[in-house]
């Protein structure tokens, strides 16, 4: 007898079925988004990878519920054509490249090969100064 009244104790009151848990509505308001991102193609942004040296905290140009990168319509800055920075290009740029977030694209992709030449031939004519007047002495 007081071995059943034991076991009764331990059993669930009720009609023995578990009562299904009610989700969060954060979670899935969060499911949603994520779901909805995924149709539209977005790059999901990791807050852990992303670079700033602000003191204000992070700011991202253009963000899909701050969960995931937006494409990013700019005008370059050299011949002003207008371009888009697309949502994958600024999840390298941030988080593999490591460039900060309060940076965003100012110049278009031709412009930038440009500027990257004039940088290059700048740097090899001034390194060759620097040679002949080692030499001089």
């Amino acid at each position: 007898m007081k071995q059943r009244r034991q076991r009764n104790r331990l059993r669930p009151k009720g009609d023995g079925k578990r009562k299904k848990e009610q989700p969060d509505p954060k979670e899935e308001e969060a499911r949603k988004v994520s779901k909805r991102a995924r149709e539209l193609g977005l790059a999901p942004i990791n807050r852990e990878k992303l670079h700033s040296r602000s003191v204000f905290g992070s700011f991202l140009q253009s963000t899909f519920h701050g969960c995931f990168y937006l494409d990013y319509e700019f005008t370059c800055k050299d011949c002003g054509k207008v371009e888009v920075w697309t949502g994958r290009q600024q999840k390298w740029w941030y988080e593999v490249a490591r460039g900060e977030v309060e940076q965003t694209a100012v110049r278009c992709r031709s412009c930038r090969q440009k500027e990257k030449r004039c940088r290059d031939e700048a740097r090899r004519v001034h390194l060759e100064g620097l040679e002949r007047k080692k030499r001089g002495k």
